[in-house]
């Protein structure tokens, strides 16, 4: 097995393998993404740069689990469910929908943790200001179809 990141992958092969699968399942998809209507420029400061808003729209493993293991039989991707994660393409952080499978697809880490952090930042550059709403929703977009 190859190690990344503290991550272990499936032991026929790297993560770089996964990460060309996840690029390919986004190339495949056209990664569309998908907003919830209730995020709007207007409404930031009352939805996602309130502490928490994430958590109270995420859905529930439930719902997740069970997506997540039909997409990656669906899509054929190498190695395990577990070396995925099922991935918002624009993030809740950034007004998401959370359950439009437009917004779903799986993302192989150890690219899944790069972007996570790619994606607090943009969500910080909208809650001061910095960035608007519709722009750092472009732009995650762009970075997820470019790099997975």
């Amino acid at each position: 097995m190859v190690a990344a990141w503290g991550h272990e992958t499936a032991s026929y092969g790297s993560w770089a393998e996964l990460m060309i699968a996840s690029l390919l399942a986004a190339l495949f998809l056209h990664l569309p993404g998908a907003t919830n209507p209730a995020v709007t420029p207007a409404t930031i400061h009352q939805t996602i740069c309130v502490p928490g808003y994430s958590s109270s729209v995420r859905p529930s493993t439930s719902f997740t689990g069970p997506l997540k293991r039909i997409l990656f039989g669906e899509q054929r991707l190498p190695g395990t469910v577990a070396d995925y994660q099922l991935d918002h393409a624009i993030s809740l952080e950034l007004g998401g929908a959370p359950r439009d499978l437009r917004n779903l697809w799986l993302e192989a880490y150890p690219q899944a943790r790069v972007t996570d952090r790619w994606e607090n930042r943009w969500h910080r550059r909208v809650c001061d200001g910095s960035w608007g709403l519709r722009y750092a929703q472009r732009v995650e977009l762009r970075f997820k179809r470019d790099r997975g």
